[in-house]
């Protein structure tokens, strides 16, 4: 199903409306069961090449509907609301997804009840943490989340000052662990507070890779529209990884959730070129590629600066010789036509088109380029790790500046 699905993106010009056939398509479908299963893959393949994920989303919560004892689409469902920090969906979704699953599910119960409690319902998370630590009764994660749910209410305070107080003599893993706890109870308590913010930010600063701090963190940035802070600080937990590959898959994280969360594209845009930056340095792929430079596509296009297209280019050149299949498919089929469209540049256009041409010659864009110019067996191969379009468009944007230079001058002086 899933190569069918593939094979159709392959040959088409709009691949949301491919996306839209499929689904109709998918409707026909008579048995409940495999009409879910054929709606799963189509969300799988709209997670790679759309860059907001409601889409998927959407599709994966029809799946699920028509066939409920399979838990495969609610999962994925589930994870996807992970990556784009929406803990509330998280703990809704996972919720469902436990009672699906039954049995001993500690992991997913102590996923789910860290984000019930983190979201402020503390009376459901601590019944699902107490059900998570019956299956892993060592687990320090769920020990603390309990306890910053089972807090004195009359000693709240001095629990929490408590807490602040002894993070200062201890190691940065265990001061973090408690900062957080501590940050936890002041969030059902006085979330208004400066401590809050104070302790929370203490708590990333000691562990800046823990999801829980940084959710609560970032949360009250963003509620506060304090932007620049949440950029700041995401920067920094990407800067704090050592590995590219992990660094990589986490910028791609923060720029779904740039997208998706927080209603900015722009700074969504930022954070997938630094993740494809990552991930070009570590020679493997990254989830989510093509959408990545759709994404960066639609950017450059309202912005219409030749500098941005060379950086696009750019970014496309370092990856292309690490991909695969349909990643490097669809990415040297973005190249080509942003070389072709809109620098104007046939001979650069080509060496793309011709990395389309051995993937799959029938691409519509591809002919529509092979009918204006002409084929060519003979196109240079695109260098490795190098950016070919760079002086061109560096040449083009120096002309055009010294044009538009000139019409003006020639304006002031009828004027």
């Amino acid at each position: 199903m899933r190569t069918q699905i593939q094979e159709r993106l392959r040959r088409a010009r709009d691949w949301h409306s491919v996306i839209d056939e499929l689904e109709q398509e998918a409707d026909n479908i008579s048995d409940n069961s495999e009409r879910a299963k054929a709606l799963y893959e189509i969300a799988v393949v709209a997670e790679e090449v759309v860059p907001e994920r409601d889409r998927a989303l959407g599709i994966y919560q029809r799946a699920w509907k028509l066939h409920q004892k399979n838990a495969k689409p609610l999962t994925r469902a589930r994870e996807v609301y992970h990556e784009l920090g929406r803990l509330e969906m998280v703990a809704k979704v996972g919720v469902i997804e436990l009672k699906i699953r039954g049995g001993n599910e500690p992991e997913l119960a102590a996923l789910v009840g860290e984000a019930l409690l983190d979201c402020g319902q503390k009376e459901k998370a601590l019944s699902i943490l107490n059900l998570a630590l019956e299956g892993a009764p060592d687990s320090i994660r769920v020990k603390d989340a309990i306890a910053a749910a089972n807090y004195e209410p009359e000693e709240w305070l001095d629990t929490v000052e408590k807490l602040a107080a002894d993070a200062k003599r201890v190691d940065d893993e265990t001061a973090a662990r408690m900062l957080l706890r501590a940050s936890r109870i002041l969030h059902f308590e006085m979330p208004d507070d400066k401590m809050y913010e104070e302790l929370l930010s203490a708590a990333v600063s000691h562990n800046p890779h823990d999801d829980s701090s940084n959710f609560l963190f970032e949360s009250l940035l963003s509620s506060q529209e304090r932007w620049d802070e949440l950029e700041t600080n995401q920067l920094r937990r990407a800067a704090a990884v050592s590995n590219d590959g992990t660094r990589a898959d986490l910028l791609r994280r923060f720029a779904l959730e740039w997208v998706q969360r927080f209603d900015d594209r722009t700074r969504g845009a930022r954070f997938f070129a630094r993740a494809i930056e990552a991930s070009s340095k570590n020679g493997g792929g990254l989830d989510s590629t093509v959408a990545a430079f759709s994404l960066l596509r639609e950017q450059c296009q309202e912005a219409s600066v030749l500098g941005d297209w060379a950086n696009y280019l750019s970014l496309a050149d370092s990856v292309l010789g690490g991909l695969r299949g349909d990643q490097r498919l669809f990415v040297a089929l973005q190249a080509g036509t942003v070389a072709w469209k809109e620098i104007g540049d046939a001979t650069l256009a080509r060496r793309y088109f011709e990395m389309v041409r051995q993937i799959e010659p029938d691409v519509p864009m591809l002919k529509d380029f092979e009918s204006e110019f002409g084929t060519s067996a003979e196109a240079e191969p695109l260098a490795e790790g190098t950016a070919p379009a760079a002086g061109v468009i560096a040449a083009k944007a120096k002309a055009d500046t010294e044009a538009k230079a000139d019409t003006e001058a020639k304006a002031d002086t009828a004027a």
